[in-house]
This record gives structure tokens, C-alpha cells and sequence, in this order.
């Protein structure tokens, strides 16, 4: 974990930013504590059956469904990479039946020491997309990557594979262990069917497993969604456990902080809070979620999107301007002038008249007197941005909080602003 020295101030005057700049610190001694960890997992947890989660996105929720069904009480947080892996594995023990572990990587080079020290029974490979291809350049190297968690299962271990996703596929071809499979599109083992958005409660669909059909409920938003649930009942089919209480524990999984999570107003209206990542994938799949959301009113506040290369940077905001236009009413952006004119474009070219389009810039709350005085039932806000910009802070001012922090962006990666000491002071300006 490391930080660059004009970010170092900001760090020192919050909790957080101190605990971040320890545990750089502290990520010296890390393969000390990977052997440590890797001798925990040798001797004391031989009997404990290791389920690893890994992919690009939908991670987390992957691991609190996963969780759910194999009645793993010991996941929590959304930390999964370095000495969190190390840290979630030691507090597992000898009595426990199951471990979920999620597992996440930035760089070449991480997957195969967390491999080597998880030693995993079961692998579930939820998808290989563009974050981190800054790192990796290629979807290829991210599979390959990844794949050294799939190399580490044994004979008898399974990998749970995405059908839908090729890249995930071909990484059946890297193990000799049973692999069993998941998907919507495609054929697969477990697969969902009949797939409805029952916004603001959540998704509900049909899954064939075996020739039997099974009815899902989740309180989550988006197809995209399904995927997690599909994986999980996918672990409850491998470990022989009840398919149908396996449904209704996926019913019981709340959204994660920050990933499709609906937020209801005092006026009535719906927040769709989505501000933790936003590489390109994420924000077709949003935009493609609140399409199918019934409202009579639609508005989109879009932050800054990650990981787009320099290759694909103009079309890529043409195309979004586009899908916009056909998708919201209005969209108010936080972003560069270049990128929103492109969008704009975009925008128009759909159709959508640019008045509808406004650009916020300097602090982001100012976005908020913007938006209509009559917001009210039937009307859903989308806001949408990746982690640093803390376009959470929009939510929990249009919530009633109190909000005083305004720096455009935070280095801190060990928290949200819900939980932040200086959201409502604004120390650390």
C-alpha cells in the first residue's frame, strides 16, 4: 500500500489516512506474516474447507452470498487484498466447517504468494474486466494472473466459473480439479432464468440446476447482481447443501455499501448509491440497471470513471453520452471540460437536449440545490463515481447528514465517508 508524498498531509490528519500510512508500513513484513499465515492454514485449519473468491468484480457480494450459504459468520468488511487475506484467514479456526476468503490483487505478481499461503478447496471466478488494466495491460495477463489461484486447487477441489464469461472460462483449461459452472446466457451447471427487477426490493429469478427449477428473491439491484447469487448457490451445490434453504438465505444478503445499494429519501425518491468502483463495465451494467428501473423521472450524477486507456478514451465517452441520452432525463457530471463536451456529444447525438446536461465543478456538493426542488416519489438518482471522488458524501447529504468534508478526492482506501470521523468537520480540507 503505497502513497505519493504530495498525499501524505492529508493522510496524517485523519485516523484513517494515519492507520493507511502504518500499514504501509507494517506491508514490509508481510511474507513473515504469510508464512505465519500459511502454517495457521497448514495445521490448524486442515479440516476447514477454504473458499476463495476471485475476479474483477462483484467480489464482495460474491463473498457475502457464498458466506450465507455455507453459514460462514466470520466474513465481514470489503478489505481483500494483502494483509487482509492474511488477517480475515488467522481468525479462522479449527471449529470452523468453512472459510470464505475474498482475494483481490492490484499488480503482476500477488495472486501466487496469497495461493501458496490460502491453499483453497474451492475457487469461485466471478469475472475478468478492466479494473487494474493500467497494471496488467491485457485481459489476457489479468486471467493469467488470477489463474494462480486456480493452479493451487487440488485433485479433488472444484473451480466455479462464470460461463458467460470466456476469459473465466478458458481458466477450466489451468486445473485439473471438477469444475462446475454458472451463467445467464450461456449454458451452465446452475443457471438463471426468468430474471426480473423488482426495484426498489431487488431482483427475483428462476435457477435450473439439475433439471429442477428453483425460485430466488434478492435484495440487490441489477442482472448484474444475479451472478453472485448464481456462484453461491453454485458452493451450495458442490458442498451437498439444501438448494432451497440456500434461496432463502440469498434472500437475507443486503447490498453492499456502496455497489447497487438503494437509499430511500425523506421526500420519497430513491438513491441508487453506486459510488465505489466505475471502470466501464460497471457503469454499462448501472446504466442498464436503471433503464429496467420503473420511475417517472430519472437523473444521473456520473463521476469520474477508472481505468480507461488512452486507446479507447474518446470513443468511450461518445458511447457513453449515448447510452445516457437514452437512459436518463438529466445527468448532472463531475469531470473534466474535455470529457464532459464529449459526452455531450454523445448526448445529443441520442437525442437528448443539452440543456439536460450540466457540469458540476469545485466542490461536489453544489450539485445538490441542481436537482429538483419537487424531488419526490417516483423519482431515482443514480449516482454513480468511483471510491476517491467519495461521491457518497452526495447520498448522505441528500440523507439529512451533516457534511463538511470537500476535498475533491481522498487517498484513504481503509473506509467509507459514512464511517469517516471528519465527514461532518471537514478536517483535513
Amino acid at each position: 500500500m503505497r502513497y505519493k508524498l504530495r498525499e501524505l498531509p492529508g493522510l496524517l490528519t485523519t485516523s484513517q489516512g494515519r492507520r493507511s500510512l502504518f500499514l504501509g508500513q507494517v506491508s514490509r513484513f508481510w511474507p513473515a506474516f504469510r508464512l505465519l499465515a500459511g502454517q495457521h492454514r497448514k495445521y490448524r485449519l486442515k479440516n476447514t474447507r477454504i473458499i476463495a473468491i476471485i475476479g474483477s468484480l462483484g467480489k464482495t457480494t460474491t463473498a457475502r452470498t457464498s458466506a450465507a450459504v455455507v453459514s460462514d459468520p466470520k466474513l465481514e468488511g470489503i478489505k481483500n487484498a494483502d494483509y487482509a487475506v492474511i488477517q480475515n484467514l488467522l481468525k479462522y479456526s479449527a471449529d470452523d466447517s468453512h472459510a470464505v476468503l475474498e482475494i483481490g490483487i492490484e499488480k503482476p505478481g500477488q495472486m501466487s504468494p496469497h495461493a501458496r499461503m490460502v491453499r483453497p478447496d474451492i475457487v469461485i471466478v466471478t469475472s475478468i474486466a478492466s479494473e487494474h488494466i493500467l497494471s496488467f495491460k491485457t485481459l489476457e495477463a489479468i486471467r493469467e494472473e488470477k489463474a494462480e489461484m486456480i493452479r493451487a486447487l487440488p485433485v479433488n477441489g472444484t473451480a466455479i466459473l462464470n460461463a458467460d464469461d470466456p476469459n473465466v472460462m478458458w481458466m477450466g483449461s489451468q486445473t485439473k480439479a471438477g469444475i462446475i459452472t454458472f451463467g445467464i446466457n450461456n449454458d451452465a451447471d446452475v443457471k438463471a432464468l426468468n430474471i426480473s427487477n423488482k426495484f426498489p426490493h431487488g431482483m427475483s429469478f428462476d435457477v435450473l440446476i439439475k433439471g429442477k427449477v428453483y425460485s430466488c428473491s434478492v435484495p440487490v439491484m441489477g442482472r448484474h447482481m444475479v451472478y453472485p447469487s448464481l456462484a453461491a448457490l453454485a458452493l451450495a451445490l458442490v458442498e451437498n447443501l439444501d438448494l432451497n434453504e440456500a434461496c432463502e438465505a440469498l434472500g437475507k444478503v443486503e447490498p453492499v455499501e456502496g455497489r447497487m445499494q438503494p437509499v430511500l429519501l425523506d421526500s420519497g425518491a430513491w438513491v441508487i448509491r453506486d459510488d465505489f468502483k466505475s471502470t466501464r463495465e460497471t457503469i454499462w451494467a448501472a446504466l442498464d440497471t436503471l433503464k429496467e428501473c420503473p420511475a417517472k423521472r430519472k437523473i444521473l450524477i456520473l463521476g469520474a470513471a477508472s481505468e480507461i486507456t488512452n486507446d479507447i478514451r474518446y470513443n468511450f465517452h461518445r458511447e457513453l453520452g449515448k447510452r445516457i441520452g437514452e437512459t436518463v432525463d438529466s445527468v448532472f457530471i463531475i469531470n473534466h471540460k474535455e470529457i464532459f463536451r464529449s459526452i455531450r456529444r454523445g448526448a445529443k447525438k441520442s437525442g437528448m437536449d443539452e440543456k439536460k446536461l450540466t457540469r458540476i465543478t469545485g466542490n461536489i456538493l453544489s450539485v445538490i440545490p441542481l436537482l429538483p426542488r419537487d424531488l419526490g416519489k417516483g423519482d431515482i438518482i443514480l449516482v454513480k463515481g468511483r471510491n476517491d471522488q467519495r461521491l457518497a458524501r452526495i447520498t448522505l447529504a441528500l440523507t439529512g447528514k451533516k457534511v463538511g468534508c470537500l476535498i475533491p478526492a481522498c487517498p484513504t482506501r481503509l473506509h467509507f465517508c459514512d464511517g469517516c470521523p471528519w465527514l461532518e468537520t471537514g478536517q483535513g480540507r
